[in-house]
């Protein structure tokens, strides 16, 4: 009876020890410039307890049973780390720190299926399709159709300040303007008479979603022009 009644008060003395977890704590650190390193996956591995570090670096992992393990840290962009024979006491918390070296990323090759922008099927030398993305991005378009127009082949522009568009030798007042199929007279502000150039164009580039430019081989049907036609898509969505 008496050995029964031991047996039991060591239990009793015994099973909340047992039962308390165990903590690991620590840094993360680059090995060269001794930065913290954040986002960091800390692992147990016996145990498979995970933890993220913190922006300053740190972290604290709750693990199941006192005694040896091993902790294993992750990040992209540096190399992986393993610390072996962390001994973990229920007394107080088993302090790591780990200071990574950096890695190159690897990265596959990547296969471009399709261009860039979309080009006009059998479309002659003398056809330019511009999207909306090259009218606002072209370098000196300054946003404006026909100052992006004048970066083509074959189209000069008179004065700096002015819109005119050469094209082929032709004059500013050889060429024509449609938007959505409907002739247009101008396109530019401040426009002088018997030209279709100006000094600022009118023509909003948000609005439009596609410009079709011919130097020559103008459409049948679109007559008037004898130089030069170009046709801004709006967008309607």
């Amino acid at each position: 009876m008496r050995r029964i009644l031991l047996l039991l008060s060591m239990w009793l003395v015994t099973a909340p020890v047992s039962a308390q977890s165990v903590t690991v704590r620590g840094r993360v650190l680059d090995a060269s410039s001794l930065r913290p390193i954040q986002a960091a996956t800390l692992t147990v591995v016996e145990s498979g307890a995970q933890a993220l570090s913190d922006q300053s670096g740190r972290f604290l992992i709750t693990s199941g049973d006192p005694g040896s393990v091993s902790v294993r840290v992750d990040v992209l962009g540096y190399e992986s780390a393993l610390e072996t024979d962390v001994i973990l006491r229920t007394s107080r918390s088993t302090y790591v720190e780990f200071r990574l070296e950096r890695k190159a990323l690897e990265l596959e090759g990547i296969v471009v299926g399709a261009p860039a922008f979309r080009v006009l099927e059998a479309a002659p030398v003398s056809t330019q399709l511009l999207s909306n993305q090259e009218l606002r991005r072209t370098p000196g378009g300054l946003q404006d159709v026909s100052r992006t127009l004048l970066s083509l082949p074959g189209v000069l522009g008179g004065v700096d300040n002015r819109n005119d568009l050469l094209v082929r030798g032709g004059g500013p007042g050889e060429n024509a303007y449609y938007i959505d199929g409907i002739r247009i007279p101008q396109i530019n502000h401040f426009a002088t008479q018997g030209a279709s150039g100006g000094a600022l164009g009118l023509v909003n580039v948000d609005f439009i979603r596609e410009t079709e430019f011919f130097a020559g081989a103008i459409p049948v049907g679109e007559g008037g022009a004898t130089h030069c036609w170009g046709g801004p898509r709006e967008d309607t969505r």
